[in-house]
C-alpha cells in the first residue's frame, strides 16, 4: 500500500484536533504559517516539527524537494 503525504491542512487539523468544516476557509498557506509559528503567538502548532526554524517557509527550505517537506508532507507553494 502506497502512503500519500498529508497536506498542510491535514497536518494542521491533526495538530489542533480540528475537523474540515472548522477550517473550511483556511488556505494551505495560512495553515503552513500557523504550523511554523509565523502568525499568532509565535509558537509552533506542531512542537518540534521544523528542523530549520530560521527559514520562513518550508517551500523555501533547502530540505524541501518536489513540493514535499523533510517529513514528505506537501508544502504550501
Amino acid at each position: 500500500m502506497i502512503k500519500t503525504p498529508l497536506s498542510r491542512k491535514s497536518l494542521y487539523m491533526q495538530a489542533n484536533k480540528l475537523y474540515p468544516g472548522e477550517i473550511a476557509g483556511a488556505t494551505e498557506l495560512e495553515c503552513e504559517q500557523d504550523i511554523r509559528g509565523i502568525t499568532g503567538e509565535g509558537a509552533y502548532a506542531i512542537a518540534g516539527y521544523c528542523t530549520q526554524p530560521s527559514v520562513a517557509r518550508c517551500s523555501a527550505c533547502s530540505l524541501c524537494s518536489y513540493g514535499l517537506d523533510c517529513h514528505n508532507n506537501k508544502v504550501a507553494q
